[in-house]
């Protein structure tokens, strides 16, 4: 009989969570059919994780600290910044995946794991006023609703492709459509750039 590696099926619980929760929801996810992706049984499921809840959390915190680790190479200039989200997208499907269910059974309550999520954003509203400060984006606005206009730019066309291919004629996952509409959001991100300095320079003029 072979021993036990906790790690291993830690990781194996961790993995079949996150295909099932992603392609179901969290009420449609369901814990036999985990343990059995996992290879393992239930009574293991909930010896490491607790229970179903717990799950979903421990996979929630995964994939944020999956995002943080690629993210923090990610450039500081802000429009490379967001066609750098936008161009990773395919690599974090599950977790939009996961959003969506997310929104149908949530709306706008509360959520699942919502304090470290909320510290994860509050950490990239930081770094957003710090660019504001630095003349590089919007400083009259609030910073959380400009994040939240650049993350909608970069992930929408992945979360919504079949609005993306009618309105565009291409799929999201089209290299010619990466590549076009890249180049959009480069040049949305530079003009918004240029309008503020261009007021900061009147306001100059002026003063």
């Amino acid at each position: 009989m072979r021993p036990r590696d906790p790690e291993k099926t830690k990781a194996r619980i961790l993995a079949a969570a996150t295909h099932e929760f992603a392609a179901k929801g969290f009420d449609g996810a369901r814990v036999d059919t985990i343990a059995r992706r996992a290879k393992t049984n239930k009574r293991m499921l909930y010896h490491y994780f607790g229970d179903k809840k717990a799950l979903f959390e421990a996979i929630v915190g995964k994939l944020l600290s999956d995002q943080q680790q690629v993210f923090a190479a990610a450039p500081t200039e802000i429009e490379d910044k967001i066609a750098f989200h936008f161009n990773m997208c395919p690599q974090k499907a599950k977790w939009l995946r996961l959003l969506l269910w997310e929104a149908l059974a949530y709306g706008e309550g509360p959520v699942m794991a919502e304090r470290v999520r909320r510290d994860a954003m509050a950490k990239s509203c930081a770094q957003m006023r710090i660019a504001q400060k630095q003349g590089n984006m919007m400083p009259d606005m609030p910073a959380e609703h400009v994040a939240l206009a650049l993350m909608g730019m970069s992930v929408f066309p992945w979360a919504f492709p079949q609005i993306t291919r009618m309105l565009t004629g291409t799929a999201p996952s089209d290299r010619a459509f990466q590549t076009q509409y890249t180049r959009v959001l480069r040049a949305v991100t530079r003009r918004l750039k240029r309008a503020e300095k261009s007021r900061a320079g009147r306001a100059l003029e002026l003063s």
